[in-house]
């Protein structure tokens, strides 16, 4: 048994200490036509030598192809190191739920078969990779894409996907919403920080997070440093899906949830793997129950002193109560069947410990 433990804990170490990051860079809304910030986006990434998975919409809100105005432009995004991905049809917001959140399968269905062959017949490249605008997505999505032969799904961490689909989930774990701190002082300090083996740290930006000198600059920073740290290894979504790294909706599931102890052992900005995820919340479910359980035997114990009054007990109980919610209420999302469970292990158990005070209250009268 101890023996068991102690490889347990040499493999989770491991993990931990082996840094060797897989990054994407996502750039999201470049149409076909001319853009001149987005040309210089990918010229930057063309000179370093840094593959760029680029969310390309077809066509505008009111259905008409855009027109190719720019060979120079239109050479950087046919590049090998550049992977054309579909974004939507028309990014148009419907109903506020974005393109896809309120459609149906069917409508689903003729938005991306359409947009992928207006895609496919401006690039020779394959289509592989969806990536839904606003990141909104519905529940036929991923029978849709498997349909209309397209295997990875990139949206946010927020979404609800269905056991059992074969769709590979590689959300954006970066992104200009997702910290105060900026989307590039977030990028550097998560890539050098990150000490999990396989973790997969997906950077999703616009044109508009590079508004001035500074952006540009931290930016061509980011891209040599992960040009040079030999740990960082550089993908597309395609070539990530082509080197075997697995993220099926029971990883993306298991990194929906967050808890204590993984804001305290892992670092944010990652997708991390199913198994370090699993193993995390079942350490984080069994401190729940040693907590459940140090909390009754606290209670047997005041109890068992027929000196402590009933309102000191009372005091007592309050607090525990009180220590074991505070502990639920910091693991916010994941446990919230956690918080459930404490709170229905602690009333009963508090009902009992009322009710063994108030006898023993009775007979010492």
């Amino acid at each position: 048994m101890r023996k068991k433990c102690l490889l347990t804990l040499c493999a989770l170490l491991f993990v931990l200490s082996a840094n060797a990051v897989k990054v994407v860079f996502r750039l999201d809304d470049p149409r076909i036509s001319y853009d001149s910030v987005h040309h210089r986006i990918l010229e930057l990434f063309i000179k370093n030598d840094v593959p760029l998975s680029v969310a390309v919409v077809p066509c505008t809100k009111d259905g008409n192809s855009y027109e190719l105005n720019h060979s120079d432009y239109w050479e950087c995004l046919n590049n090998p190191n550049i992977e054309i991905t579909l974004h939507g049809l028309t990014h148009e917001d419907i109903n506020g739920k974005g393109e896809f959140g309120g459609l149906s399968p069917d409508e689903s269905n003729n938005r991306i078969r359409n947009g992928k062959k207006i895609l496919s017949g401006y690039f020779e490249k394959p289509i592989n990779t969806f990536i839904p605008p606003f990141n909104a997505t519905n529940a036929s999505i991923s029978s849709v894409l498997k349909a209309n032969g397209i295997n990875i799904l990139s949206a946010d961490m927020f979404q609800q996907v269905k056991a059992g689909t074969d769709i590979q989930y590689y959300p954006e774990t970066l992104g200009h919403l997702m910290s105060k701190k900026g989307i590039w002082n977030a990028t550097i300090e998560t890539l050098k920080n990150t000490r999990e083996k396989n973790a997969v740290c997906v950077i999703m930006f616009h044109a508009y997070d590079l508004q001035d000198t500074s952006s540009w600059n931290q930016l061509k920073e980011i891209l040599s440093y992960c040009k040079s740290d030999s740990n960082v290894e550089l993908y597309t979504f395609s070539s990530l899906y082509d080197s075997g790294e697995t993220s099926n909706w029971l990883r993306y599931r298991a990194n929906q949830f967050s808890s204590g102890l993984s804001k305290i052992f892992l670092n944010q900005g990652v997708l991390h793997s199913t198994w370090l995820c699993v193993l995390i919340h079942v350490i984080d479910a069994l401190i729940h129950v040693l907590l459940s359980i140090i909390g009754v035997l606290l209670l047997f114990f005041f109890n068992s002193h027929s000196t402590v009054e009933k309102t000191s007990y009372c005091i007592v109980l309050v607090g525990v109560g009180m220590f074991i919610f505070c502990i639920a209420w910091f693991h916010w999302l994941s446990p919230l069947k956690l918080l459930l469970l404490s709170v229905l292990m602690n009333i009963p158990i508090s009902l009992v410990g009322w009710l063994i005070c108030t006898r023993r209250t009775t007979r010492e009268k």
